[in-house]
């Protein structure tokens, strides 16, 4: 990685969007388990009742050729679901003062902004989160090779992500000149190693890296394999710090 890069870098998984109202996996789970697009879908789910992690559910059916393609859609329908669902409680958490848990908000990104900015080299917060947490809050959300829909302003209440909102991540072409312009795109990059909601493929489907063969989807996506690139040279580089936050190291 040609890019100068500071010496410390900031990991999110899933714990660290809970302390903003956000899911963990028992709690995706419950969601997908109860959505109405599996009504009918009753094996599916007989196996999230008995699985913990519904990754392992999602590819039991979802790369298994034999699962017919009714099957598939709905539980892709109830996954795309669950996760519109999460970004209107973070929404809801943020446009509301009276919260049931005090965060000090503030003062989190307080410390990012002195981890991460001024001389030294590029900031990196890297997460396995696929939610719109930091780009609701107008936070660090600069996300390299991707650019949101201008219409939608994140920070308006009541503001849901609608379908044209989405964005297609760019093809090879695209990830090359998002190389080009990455050391001068921003103080700091927000980097979704597992892509994220709201982002179609670059061959124009709904995507989002989720199973039990992560490295096989990452490497299918140009953008994402160019993360994974980021991520691998940033900790092999040396003498660096990776402050990891709400990650149980479950992937």
């Amino acid at each position: 990685m040609s890019t100068k890069t500071k010496k410390v870098a900031i990991l999110t998984g899933a714990g660290f969007t809970k302390n903003f109202g956000g899911f963990l996996i028992e709690n995706m789970n419950s969601e997908i388990y109860n959505s109405s697009f599996l009504h009918d879908f009753t094996d599916i789910k007989d196996m999230l009742s008995s699985e913990d992690n519904f990754e392992k559910v999602y590819s039991e059916i979802m790369f298994n050729p034999k699962v017919e393609e009714a099957a598939k859609k709905a539980l892709r329908n109830a996954v795309a679901k669950t996760y519109q669902f999460l970004d209107e409680v973070l929404q809801k958490w943020w446009n509301n003062s009276d919260q049931p848990n005090i965060f000090n908000t503030y003062g989190l990104f307080d410390m990012f902004q002195r981890l991460l900015t001024g001389s030294g080299g590029k900031g990196i917060i890297f997460t396995l989160n696929q939610d719109l947490l930091l780009e609701r809050l107008q936070k660090f959300c600069n996300t390299p090779g991707v650019l949101l829909n201008k219409d939608f302003k994140m920070h308006l209440p009541h503001n849901p992500f609608k379908p044209n909102y989405f964005v297609r991540l760019p093809d090879e072409d695209g990830v090359k000149i998002a190389k080009e312009q990455y050391e001068n795109a921003g103080d700091v990059a927000y980097v979704k190693l597992h892509g994220s909601y709201g982002w179609l493929s670059s061959d124009g489907e709904e995507h989002i890296v989720m199973g039990t063969n992560k490295i096989d989807q990452i490497g299918r996506e140009p953008l994402l394999r160019w993360y994974s690139e980021i991520f691998k040279s940033y900790i092999q580089e040396g003498d660096r710090k990776l402050l990891i936050i709400g990650y149980g190291f479950g992937d």
